[in-house]
């Protein structure tokens, strides 16, 4: 009784190294692969015999008739595109006397002007001249004096910032609700609110007159 023959390498792929006996297909079939302890799974790709070698053959020939020969160098000329140069006609129409967009169009249609197409737009550097003296990096930052903050003069600086910043936040608030005409008027308001204060009821003399007052 004959069997056919096992897969040398049936034993990593399967536990009864029957793969591929009837179809040979399955023995690179990714989800029929066998994980084998401690190696990474080598994806059903088997490699080439150690008589092969790795890399690019030199196709370089040494031959007498390579040395005697002159290379044959060609440069292929590729014709560069061409397109309309709008600023330059514009300049031109510009010195023919052209004003309106109807004289500038017939200017176009008549001229035309080209330029070889840009494949991108190059950015000018500026060049700055570079002082052999100069020294490049981060400049340090000052010392703090030490009797300014024991004298405590930041502190008395940024108070006094605050202060000043209150002050001239109410000097530039107004009134919400201003009744007067003039300031002509609203000093004569208040001179006889002053008059008439002493005769009215209340703190501030704001009430009713006293001579109403229930004695």
């Amino acid at each position: 009784m004959t069997y056919p023959p096992k897969n040398p390498r049936g034993w990593e792929h399967t536990a009864t190294n029957v793969l591929g006996d009837k179809r040979a297909k399955m023995r690179t079939n990714v989800l029929h692969q066998r994980a084998v302890l401690g190696k990474s799974n080598t994806f059903c790709r088997s490699l080439p015999p150690p008589s092969f070698a790795y890399g690019i053959k030199n196709q370089k020939g040494d031959s007498v008739a390579q040395a005697l020969c002159w290379p044959d160098e060609r440069f292929e000329l590729h014709s560069q595109e061409m397109v309309r140069d709008f600023i330059a006609l514009n300049c031109e129409g510009a010195k023919h006397g052209v004003t309106n967009c109807k004289q500038l169009s017939h200017f176009r249609a008549t001229n035309d002007i080209l330029k070889p197409k840009e494949l991108f737009h190059r950015r000018k550097i500026r060049q700055y001249p570079i002082d052999p003296n100069f020294s490049h990096g981060v400049v340090d930052r000052p010392f703090t004096p030490m009797h300014e903050l024991i004298a405590h003069k930041y502190q008395s600086d940024w108070l006094e910032a605050q202060m000043k910043r209150l002050a001239r936040a109410y000097e530039q608030q107004r009134g919400a609700l201003d009744t007067f005409r003039s300031e002509a008027c609203r000093r004569e308001a208040f001179r006889a609110y002053e008059a008439e204060k002493s005769a009215r009821m209340g703190i501030l003399g704001q009430g009713i007159p006293r001579s109403g007052e229930a004695g």
